[in-house]
């Protein structure tokens, strides 16, 4: 094993905690301690694996023997986090290449906090980018906010189907107010 030799014996120890446990006796604290050690361990080092930082860090070329930092995204109220789908209605869409299209949003769009960060009828606006076999790849770059401002999106909002299929189907975009949605690639917040 790659750990060190205290370490090590630990696990080793949380094995036979594990065993008594079963076998009817009350572990200790110090044994109750042994056995979500390797779960501590292993969570941090699989949540380091999977950090872009981590990554981006690794191949900045500097030395690899230096310790990788893991950086935190604190989210704040009215964040739209990535991930997130947002339901639209289309009230134009023009299928061919370069077609602009008009989208109304159709339920309200929450924060991790409960806020409503966009509200139902504001207006996203887009392009199609190009065909993809029976699809059009759909970008959304900006959104009206009802009465207060517009937004423009960098990078922006990819289009997809509402059960979250890539790329909006030719008969949608033909079709007014066809149900699609937007996915959020990159974390914005919605200014109030």
């Amino acid at each position: 094993m790659w750990l060190s030799p205290d370490i090590e014996s630990r696990m080793i120890g949380s094995r036979h905690c594990i065993y008594s446990h079963v076998a009817g006796t009350h572990p200790s604290a110090t044994e109750k301690f042994a056995v979500k050690l390797p779960l501590i361990i292993l969570s941090c080092v699989v949540m380091l694996m999977l950090s872009d930082e981590a990554r981006a860090q690794a191949n900045d070329g500097t030395d690899p023997d230096a310790p990788i930092v893991a950086k935190f995204h604190h989210i704040r109220p009215y964040e739209i986090t990535e991930g997130t789908p947002i339901v639209v209605g289309l009230e134009t869409g023009d299928p061919g290449i370069g077609g602009m299209m008009i989208g109304i949003v159709s339920l309200n769009v929450y924060d991790r906090f409960g806020n409503v960060a966009i509200p139902k009828g504001s207006k996203l606006i887009g392009q199609t980018i190009r065909q993809v076999n029976d699809r059009r790849e759909v970008q959304w770059s900006g959104l009206q906010l009802r009465g207060t401002a517009t937004l423009q999106f960098d990078p922006p909002l990819e289009g997809c189907m509402p059960d979250g299929s890539a790329g909006i189907t030719v008969s949608a975009l033909r079709q007014p107010d066809s149900s699609v949605a937007a996915l959020v690639t990159k974390a914005f917040i919605v200014p109030h």
